[in-house]
């Protein structure tokens, strides 16, 4: 079998959507739900092109295709489907009905030596799947969740966990010639959320491993876009500050958030957006420059109802790109197109992009229910079109 050349744009970026969303737990799910979501949008986008896949894999779903007859034969299926994996999301290690227990959501995190062999054995399949001449990235947790204090022993287990991952990552690549970068995600309520956090928590590991270049090159950070909209931050200014330090990007995250102006009128209006797979936390804007977290949506709505004296607010609900403006909210379209004009004119600050949409309520109500692949193929051209103003295009 000829060998797949993967799908570039322009100046050698690579485009995916996350498949966290279709919900496989065993290895037999999640091809399933590869069979049964992914093979109509590939159909929909360009059954002649070969086409990305960011894949979520569970702990479980791991260990399962870490079987060599099993992933010989994935490898078979992403060759007949013009599919090739350049990208793996690991943000959650365990069952998506865990994900409204806050705590449980992140079990195993980076305090345990459990979350490094997840890690480990993740970077093990995808050297295995990553055409030739193509690096790898795995998206992770940032840390842990966030607690109101975390005692200092915690945070030393979080570094020598990391580090180990990064040695094995090193490893990899001494064997084998591929590289594969770690990057942390950061996200509300964690323990590396904003840029701030990111640049100390970075600073503070390389004083452990003052002259270890390992860490700045395996190590590197996701930018969610909907994530840092959420709180506030200017991906112009973050991605100099980043730049600055020497803190790499190993993947960009596309999304946006809706902003709203905290009512309890506006509370009707959100009474819909049930928090049924996700928590959406919420960032009120206090007219001092304060920002105030809240957990849930439904923390928030109590605190508008009873009179939040914010300016605005903004919920971590990853909302489709291509949606429009509501009557009642406001998308950070400007955002993440910003993270695409910076991405045009510096293609080299990283080659994966990523659409990260997870929930749809907010589309007009005759759109929600179209079947999944139509909705994503959506967020699909949403993109491609945004990047072809900016002259990036599928290459020939």
């Amino acid at each position: 079998m000829v060998p797949l050349k993967p799908m570039k744009l322009l100046h050698g970026l690579h485009l995916a959507h996350c498949t966290n969303q279709y919900r496989g737990e065993t290895w037999a799910e999640t091809l399933s739900r590869l069979e049964q979501i992914w093979l109509p949008l590939r159909d929909r986008i360009g059954p002649d092109l070969p086409l990305g896949l960011s894949l979520r894999l569970s702990g479980r779903a791991a260990r399962e295709l870490n079987d060599p007859t099993r992933i010989r034969e994935f490898r078979k299926w992403l060759d007949r489907h013009y599919a090739y994996v350049f990208s793996i999301h690991s943000f959650p290690c365990g069952h998506f009905r865990d994900r409204l227990v806050p705590p449980r959501v992140f079990v195993p995190d980076w305090t345990s030596p459990e979350r490094t062999a997840y890690t480990n054995l993740l970077c093990d399949l995808l050297v295995q799947l990553l055409p030739a001449g193509l690096e790898g990235s795995i998206s992770t947790l940032p840390g842990s969740v966030k607690g109101p204090l975390h005692a200092p022993e915690e945070l030393v287990l979080i570094r020598k966990h990391l580090w180990q991952c990064i040695e094995h990552l090193s490893r990899t690549s001494e064997r084998t010639g591929r590289m594969i970068r770690l990057a942390l995600e950061p996200a509300p309520y964690c323990l590396l959320e904003t840029s701030g956090e990111v640049i100390e928590f970075f600073l503070q590991f390389r004083r452990e491993y003052m002259n270890d270049s390992r860490l700045l090159e395996y190590l590197t950070v996701a930018y969610d876009a909907a994530h840092f909209a959420v709180e506030y931050e200017d991906p112009g200014n973050v991605l100099t500050w980043f730049r600055d330090y020497n803190i790499k990007l190993g993947k960009i995250q596309l999304g946006v958030v809706p902003r709203i102006c905290p009512s309890p009128e506006i509370c009707d209006y959100l009474d819909p957006l049930r928090e049924v797979d996700y928590l959406h936390h919420v960032i009120a804007w206090m007219p001092d420059g304060q920002r105030v977290i809240y957990r849930s949506l439904a923390e928030a709505r109590h605190a508008a109802r009873i009179g939040l004296p914010a300016t605005e607010c903004r919920i971590h609900l990853h909302a489709p790109l291509r949606s429009p403006d509501g009557d009642w909210f406001l998308l950070t379209h400007d955002h993440v197109l910003t993270v695409l004009d910076i991405v045009a004119a510096r293609p080299s600050l990283c080659r994966h992009l990523e659409i990260e949409t997870q929930t749809w309520d907010l589309l007009p109500e005759d759109q929600r229910t179209r079947p999944l692949d139509e909705l994503i193929a959506a967020e699909y051209k949403w993109v491609l079109d945004h990047l072809q103003a900016r002259g990036i295009t599928p290459m020939p």
